[in-house]
């Protein structure tokens, strides 16, 4: 006598391979539960290869991902400077990326490049370049900042390098951001180089400050500016 068989239905569609995913991983939950140390390892590689799986083939659940990314990036940026940063407090301000301390250091914020105002080669301040200081001036003079080293101490002309943060917030970022300065990351200090080439992304499609002038300077970086 023949056995009959037994059919089943599977659901076709995302409905149907979220199904199975789900079907595959709570069997390798269980079967993970009832694991012996020597095929422990093999189990949770399996694992691994059915939730990717899953967020393949349910889009809802990549979406949920996606924003857990999100907030994960969010909370990077609103971290603020970290614990061994050093304090100082800023006596003046030069121009739009320089600044001195209060104990005589004198500052290059890194990570961005404003246009000259004080540049021995220059007749008159570059386009912006006032509004840099005045802005880096309106943030930070006479207050307290946190200064992050990166790789670099000093550069060439004895300036200390530091990333420049007012409380959670990184200076340089601010000031691409407005459109005062482009992103600048020189190797090997390319800490928030990522961040800052966000900064002045935004800046650009908004076309604020210097991005919304024709050509503000002569550099390379502003080649591309359109009319």
């Amino acid at each position: 006598m023949r056995t009959p068989t037994r059919r089943v239905l599977v659901p076709t569609g995302s409905q149907g391979s979220a199904c199975v995913a789900k079907s595959n991983a709570f069997a390798i939950a269980n079967a993970i539960a009832n694991a012996s140390a020597t095929d422990l390892a093999q189990r949770l590689g399996l694992g691994v290869l059915v939730i990717v799986a899953w967020l393949l083939f349910v889009p809802g659940d990549r979406e949920r991902l996606r924003d857990s990314w999100r907030e994960v990036a969010t909370s990077a940026r609103l971290a603020g400077p970290p614990a061994d940063a050093e304090r100082g407090t800023v006596r003046t301000v030069i121009d739009g990326d320089t600044l001195v301390l209060e104990d005589g250091r004198t500052v290059r914020l890194l990570g961005i490049d404003t246009p000259e105002t004080v540049h021995p080669d220059l007749e008159r301040p570059q386009p912006f370049g006032r509004e840099a200081a005045d802005r880096l001036e309106s943030l930070v003079a006479g207050r307290p900042i946190r200064l992050e080293r990166d790789i670099s101490d000093n550069d060439h002309y004895g300036r200390t390098l530091r990333h420049v943060w007012r409380g959670r917030e990184l200076v340089a970022e601010l000031l691409v951001r407005e459109g005062l300065g482009h992103a600048q990351s020189i190797p090997p200090d390319r800490r928030h180089a990522d961040r800052l080439r966000a900064a002045e992304n935004d800046a650009r499609a908004a076309r604020r400050g210097l991005w919304g002038a024709d050509r503000p300077t002569s550099l390379p970086v502003f080649d591309d500016v359109p009319p």
